[in-house]
């Protein structure tokens, strides 16, 4: 079929120009012919088919910008490419490396929304950073801590938060308050160090239960930093010991990871 269109519009082009030239040639050979005044006619008929080639020229020219703008407008992932357009085996390479272009598209969209070590989307945590976010409550428990115990030394990345904490066991009691430690702990040592293992990043539940549990230690240390501040009305036996708020801390529910601790 574009071969019968491109062979019909050749020859279409071929009989208009024959036609035309025909006809210029007869017009000039009568005008020539007939002599006296008639050869002026001759001025004419070649002016004016000199004037019919400049404005063919200009509208075939026109014509072609026309087109060649029209094309760069349309996106060149949307071209439609039928099978008369180019030829087989052209059309043929075409698919197929469309196919194969496409399976490698279709295989390599992720399966899983939710990247290790990160918020999944749409969620409270959604391009969050769980270990770095966890690590970034330890400046305030350290703070909580040294409000506490101002002699207690700088936090450094290679001490683990229950040696960092060990000089306030003296001030602190009760099995389950140093259970708390050593979880935070653990879950803060994932952090530094769970990158190394993608089964060992932290989760949305295991960085939820750290962010609880340091929330619940830098309210204990500022609890008994204020307790343990001799206060000119009060008797300084009332707070000689911490049970009061460690009592209350012990109240925290160890099996509830999600729990919300104490009330603030």
């Amino acid at each position: 079929m574009a071969l019968i269109y491109h062979v019909s519009f050749f020859l279409f082009v071929v009989l208009t120009g024959i036609a035309v030239v025909g006809s210029a040639a007869g017009l000039v050979s009568q005008a020539w012919l007939t002599g006296g005044q008639r050869r002026w006619d001759i001025v004419i008929v070649v002016g004016s088919y000199i004037a019919l080639a400049i404005m063919s020229a200009l509208i075939i020219i026109n014509r072609l910008w026309s087109i060649r703008v029209s094309l760069t407008q349309i996106p060149r992932a949307y071209i439609p490419v039928k099978e008369e357009d180019a030829p087989k085996a052209v059309y043929k390479l075409v698919e197929a490396e469309y196919v194969r272009a496409s399976l490698i598209a279709y295989i390599a969209r992720p399966r899983n929304k939710v990247a290790p070590g990160w918020g999944s989307p749409g969620s409270d945590l959604e391009n969050v950073f769980l270990p770095r976010a966890l690590l970034d409550t330890l400046p305030a428990v350290d703070s909580a801590a040294r409000n506490l115990l101002p002699s207690l030394p700088p936090l450094r990345p290679q001490v683990t938060v229950t040696q960092h904490l060990a000089p306030l066991t003296e001030i602190l009691h009760g099995e389950k308050f140093h259970e708390q430690i050593r979880l935070y702990d653990a879950l803060i040592q994932r952090a530094r160090y769970g990158y190394a293992d993608e089964d060992l990043l932290l989760t949305e539940v295991e960085h939820i239960e750290g962010v609880r549990l340091s929330a619940e230690l830098a309210k204990v240390f500022n609890a008994l930093s204020v307790l343990r501040q001799p206060h000119p009305n009060v008797n300084g036996r009332d707070f000689a010991s911490p049970s009061p708020v460690l009592d209350l801390f012990s109240q925290t529910s160890l099996s509830d990871p999600l729990g919300s601790g104490l009330s603030s």
